[in-house]
């Protein structure tokens, strides 16, 4: 008789907290045209959700409501304002861990691709993609333990 014999397979799943998000805006920023905040984390198991905040000027966070895709990251502005400009952050998220991006929505921006703040909650080293050619000359990163300032 004929026996088809199957290789036996062991499935194991590994959770890792997400990788560092990579935030951007897409659209032309001046009010009433359409405007996109992304938000992607290129690893995470589970696959993480994503949450935005507004970020005021007197640091107050305020959750974003609406025109949000927790699943993809998006969040979108149908008909932008002055009313919208300043700072968003978003969270990736999963049960092992977080990781935060932020970028900051101004009037007369293009399409801006950034991680100008990335932070992660989580136990193990995370590397720090920055793309420098949008950034100033000088900028400053803390490492926080040991607490050490860098100066690129």
């Amino acid at each position: 008789s004929n026996v088809l014999k199957t290789p036996s397979r062991t499935n194991s799943l590994a959770y890792k907290g997400p990788s560092m998000p990579f935030c951007a805006v897409h659209g032309n920023v001046e009010s009433g045209h359409l405007v996109t905040l992304t938000c992607h984390s290129e690893r995470g198991s589970p696959t993480p959700t994503y949450t935005w905040i507004r970020v005021d000027q007197d640091k107050t966070k305020t959750p974003v409501m609406g025109n949000t895709d927790p699943t993809i990251g998006s969040l979108y502005f149908r008909n932008i304002s002055q009313f919208e400009f300043g700072e968003y952050r978003c969270s990736a998220s999963n049960a092992v861990g977080s990781a935060t991006c932020t970028v900051e929505l101004n009037h007369g921006m293009g399409n801006i691709y950034s991680n100008m703040s990335s932070t992660a909650n989580q136990r193990w080293p995370l590397p720090l993609d920055l793309n420098t050619s949008l950034l100033s000359p000088r900028n400053t990163f803390l490492r926080m333990s040991p607490w050490r300032k860098i100066m690129v």
